[in-house]
């Protein structure tokens, strides 16, 4: 069964070549944008001596986190893909494998999760029992390829392949306030301040605001279906 083996590689190193992304890939850096801000402000003698986007601080330890006054809180939403599949049979008692493969060009790396759960089959849904997959859109750099199986003889490639891609989108939003510390000249303690998220917007790489507590990124990529099914009631 080597050359079955051979053949599930070759399928998805094809789709992985043939399918390019663009070239304008975007990799934002928020801790970077942070700092840039804070770097900003102490250019005028703001005197900061630290600063966080997370609860990880001591000014979160000390002040009630109330509904309107809270630390960063981090979501994302998956755009679903718009293609028209005009074959829509179903698959089911088959024993098929699915490769799922996205490769992001516009992404983001921050100190928040950003966890999305899909169902697979995308494309191909409802033609076979779904699964659950999650993935965390935090720090995407590189392409990632997931695999499953269904039905007793899916450890061997199917002679029917169904293959589809879409362009992929989406929504990571940052809610909330991040904190910075002013060192006080004739105390010793600090003095805190509470910045919204919607501060560090830059259009220029992608970061737009919502009001002043809320900021947002679109992801963008592609994303690739493939399936290897063998035919209803075939025997191995």
């Amino acid at each position: 069964m080597a050359w079955r083996k051979n053949t599930l590689l070759l399928l998805i190193l094809t789709v992985t070549t043939c399918s390019g992304i663009g070239k304008h890939w975007r990799h934002v850096n928020l801790e970077r944008q942070a700092w840039v801000y804070i770097d900003r402000l102490n250019t005028s003698k703001h005197n900061i001596v630290t600063w966080s986007l997370t609860e990880n601080c001591t000014y979160w330890e000390k002040h009630n986190k109330t509904k309107g006054m809270h630390p960063i809180q981090a979501q994302a939403k998956l755009a679903p893909c718009k293609v028209v599949i005009k074959n829509k049979r179903s698959l089911e008692g088959r024993s098929c494998i699915g490769v799922f493969m996205w490769r992001w060009r516009h992404t983001i790396e921050s100190p928040f999760h950003l966890p999305v759960t899909v169902h697979l089959p995308i494309l191909a849904a409802g033609r076979l029992p779904p699964r659950m997959y999650t993935i965390d859109l935090n720090n995407l750099t590189q392409g990632f390829t997931h695999i499953e199986k269904w039905g007793p003889n899916a450890s061997v490639v199917g002679p029917e392949v169904f293959k589809r891609e879409c362009k992929i989108t989406a929504k990571a939003t940052f809610k909330g306030y991040f904190v910075y510390a002013k060192a006080r000249s004739n105390k010793s303690d600090l003095k805190w301040r509470v910045v919204g998220a919607g501060m560090l917007h830059n259009a220029s790489i992608g970061l737009t605001h919502i009001g002043r507590r809320t900021l947002s990124y679109d992801l963008k990529g592609l994303y690739n279906e493939l399936l290897m099914c063998h035919k209803r009631n075939k025997k191995h």
